[in-house]
């Protein structure tokens, strides 16, 4: 697997990381919002088996991730684990967890070469 030189080309490409089998039963709106250099503020809107990207903030996501640059690079890359980083504190979850659990199986973390 091809190592994912940005966070603007992990989001841009977006549409080659999903499982879009599992977006079904999903109603959720989620957050990126990473800081330092490379950074930038996403948000996805997944609804009725779709989803829909935009740069910027969203009024009112449901699940709001916080992280470096660098780090969100470590965890799209599969070099460091999604939950561990929450529990390290690398990045924030604000919002309903739940939402972050389903969006491991649409969105699922990549395993390090």
């Amino acid at each position: 697997m091809e190592e994912i030189p940005s966070v603007r080309d992990f989001f841009a490409n977006i549409d080659d990381h999903m499982v879009h089998k599992n977006l079904k039963k999903v109603n959720a709106t989620f957050q990126w919002c990473v800081g330092g250099d490379g950074g930038g503020d996403w948000h996805m809107v997944v609804a009725d088996n779709a989803y829909e990207l935009h740069e910027g903030v969203h009024a009112d996501p449901t699940v709001t991730f916080t992280v470096s640059a660098t780090d969100y690079l470590e965890i799209i890359n599969g070099r460091m684990d999604g939950r561990m980083a929450v529990l390290r504190k690398k990045m924030r979850l604000d919002g309903k967890r739940m939402a972050a659990m389903k969006m491991a199986k649409f969105l699922p973390q990549r395993k390090a070469k």
